[in-house]
This record gives structure tokens, sequence and C-alpha cells, in this order.
């Protein structure tokens, strides 16, 4: 009976002793402010972890009672279908937008702007938010990362800054209204899926970019945003033919493309005209040596 009780002992002592290792150590307390749920992560900086209100604006602040927004954490608006514009202007501090922060946010619409000192946005972090139709990074993100806007079918106007290095897997695949975006110099990976569903995308693109390697291997159509200025039928020379083709297109016999008009205005008046068929004349018959 002895034996037992001691064995009996023995295991409620170690039930404690494993309930005392299992509780989390390092709980998040939660608090809330102004519709806001945030918690304090060091003695100055807060995370966001959602929000109590569910009216329809979303503005990131920039404190919690002098603690400063320095994180938006994984899945903290996700599924929130109330949401139909978010701002992140005030939140001067901001560092990071977690994964799927905001996934399935469907009713999610018009801009949003990725500004400040924001440096990375996690994978899937707007996925499906089908209503989203422009994004702008104008902010320290390098990477846009996998699936981040996967299935943004109203998405149709994407600008990206000279600081983004590379664009991950699905990062704008099944944005079917996507019909350009511009991808700077800076850009030197891409990767293969990135535009998967893409079907009436161009790339507008610098030339011997890796942007147009890009577009060229995986048969995207392109435009270069700085071509040879003569070239209007965009052969890679300036020769007799492009002044044909200006003519043509002067009378409405062919177009040109985007890259072909920014090359045919050589006389940099924002038209092609007459003017500039007769200045790439001159230009070949060595009258002038330059646009």
């Amino acid at each position: 009976m002895k034996n037992t009780r001691q064995t009996v002992s023995i295991i409620f002592v170690i039930l404690i002793i494993v309930s005392i290792l299992s509780y989390p150590c390092n709980a998040v307390t939660i608090f809330e402010s102004n519709g806001y749920k945030y918690s304090r992560s060091s003695s100055t900086t807060a995370d966001v972890y959602g929000r109590t209100a569910t009216e329809p604006d979303v503005v990131i602040p920039k404190d919690f009672s002098e603690y400063y927004v320095k994180n938006i954490v994984d899945s903290a608006f996700e599924h929130d279908e109330n949401i139909v514009t978010v701002s992140f202007d005030k939140a001067i501090l901001l560092e990071r937008i977690g994964y799927y922060a905001f996934k399935d946010c469907t009713n999610l619409s018009g801009k949003v702007n990725f500004g400040g000192r924001i440096n990375s946005i996690g994978v899937s972090a707007f996925e499906n938010c089908k209503s989203l139709e422009t994004v702008v990074f104008n902010s320290y993100i390098t990477n846009i990362s996998d699936q981040c806007f996967y299935n943004c079918s109203s998405l149709n106007k994407v600008v990206i800054n000279s600081r983004v290095t590379s664009i991950g897997k699905y990062a704008f695949s099944n944005c079917t209204n996507l019909k350009e975006i511009e991808i700077p110099k800076s850009v030197t990976d891409i990767d293969s899926t990135a535009f998967n569903g893409d079907s009436e995308l161009t790339i507008q693109c610098y030339k011997d970019s890796y942007a147009e390697q890009f577009a060229k291997e995986n048969n995207i159509e392109f435009e270069l945003l700085d071509p040879i200025l003569g070239d209007a039928n965009f052969d890679g020379s300036v020769d007799v033919r492009d002044v044909t083709a200006i003519q043509k297109y002067k009378a409405g016999l062919t177009k040109l493309t985007k890259t072909g008009i920014r090359a045919a205005d050589v006389t940099g008046d924002g038209e092609v005209s007459v003017r500039d068929a007769t200045q790439v004349q001159r230009y070949l018959a060595n009258i002038i040596t330059d646009f």
C-alpha cells in the first residue's frame, strides 16, 4: 500500500513538472486600443495583432500610447472581409507585414502604398485580395515574396521602385487583369512562376536588363522603356524602314508598339509626326549625327 502511494505521488509530481514545462513562458499579452489589437514587443515598440472593429477603413496607427508600431504579425487581418481600404502612411516606423496578414480580404480595393520603413512583406500577405487594383512599392522592400499577390484578379497597376531586386514564386500569378508592369533594372531575379496565368501581361523593362531576358525566355510580351531612338519598327537598327514605318503610322496605314512610338518620337515633343520622319532621314543622310 505504501509503495502504491509513493508511485501515485511520483506520478503526480511528474504531471506537475510536465504542466509547468509546457506552459508558454513567452505568452503574449494582447491590449486593445481604438479598435485594434496589439502587444508590446519591446519597451518602445508594438506589434499589431488585428482588430475588434468592423469599419471598412484600416489605418495602421503610428503608435499605441507611445509604443511605436513596428510589425503586423502573421495572419493579423486574414479573412477580414469588412476591410475596403488600408493605409500604412501613419505607421512611420512599421518595418514588417507578416505572412498571410491580409490574405482573403476579398473586399480590399483601391490602392495600397508600401512606403516609409517597410522592408518585408510576408508570403501570401495579400493573396486572394480579389478587389485590390493598385500596388505601389515605395519603401525599403527588396523582395516581393512568394504568392504575395496571388489571385488578386482586379490588380491592374503595379509600381516597383529601384530597391526591389527579386520577385518570388507565384508573386503575381493569376492576376488576370494585370496588363502592364514596369520592372526596373535593379531586379535581377524573377521566379519563372511569378506571372503564371497573366495571359495579357506586357512587361515594361530596359534594354539588356534581366527583365527583358526573363520576358524573352518565358514568352511574355515586353516593351522597352529605353529603345533606340529612331528604331520605330523595333528591329534593333535605324534605317529607311523606320522612316517608312513612321510615315505609314502617321497616315493611319499601320500601328506601332508603345516601344516603337517612344523610339519614333525623335524630336521629343510627345507625338509621332512628319517632323520625326524628316529627322530620321537627316540622320541617315549624315546631316545630323544624333537626335
